[in-house]
């Protein structure tokens, strides 16, 4: 094998290994017995914050919008539902409840919500072994059914990207993928 052919194939060797150790960890819980169908619009919450980047939530928040909008998913406006929990104080206890959940699907229209925790948004980590500075994000996320106000899905990943943005963008497609079997909607693009 010629020397080009060789170092094309360590290339690629190397971007594979870095690809698949970039994925640390996944883990989805899914209620099997859930009709994920009826889901037609969802509200997604600011997520907590448990990183020192006090604005993490708000970004893994919006980058799920994004994603969910990408396969033409209908999103209440963060916003309006951020703004719905503090004006009926629905979410004073720090976690959404049962009733809480009913409440935004009487007043907004939402048939789920997805809410979470940032566990980890670190963007930039030194690598002892290297000179290498890559970006980490850790987020644990769920999907409340509103009628009920039960858990329907819950899924934690972490991810390490050479930047932060990257990093969020991946956790949270990972995060979603791992929905692709049971919420139809999501396979759909515009």
């Amino acid at each position: 094998m010629n020397d080009r052919k060789k170092v094309s194939r360590l290339i690629i060797f190397i971007i594979s290994a870095v690809l698949i150790t970039g994925c640390v960890s996944s883990r989805a819980a899914i209620k099997t017995d859930y009709d994920f169908t009826k889901i037609k619009r969802v509200g997604v919450l600011r997520f907590a914050n448990y990183s020192k980047n006090v604005s993490s939530g708000a970004a893994v928040a919006d980058e799920f919008i994004r994603q969910l909008l990408i396969k033409n998913i209908n999103v209440v406006e963060r916003i309006n539902l951020d703004r719905l929990i503090q004006e009926q104080d629905l979410n004073s206890s720090g976690y959404l409840n049962p009733e809480t959940a009913k409440k935004a699907k009487e007043l907004l229209g939402v048939d789920a919500i997805i809410t979470g925790t940032v566990m980890e948004y670190s963007p930039r980590v030194r690598r002892q072994q290297s000179d290498i500075t890559t970006a980490e994000v850790s987020i644990s996320a769920r999907m409340i059914d509103v009628e009920t106000g039960s858990v329907v899905w819950a899924n934690s990943y972490t991810y390490d990207a050479m930047d932060i943005q990257t990093a969020i963008e991946w956790t949270i497609s990972d995060l979603l993928n791992s929905l692709k079997g049971v919420w139809p909607q999501l396979n759909k693009n515009k």
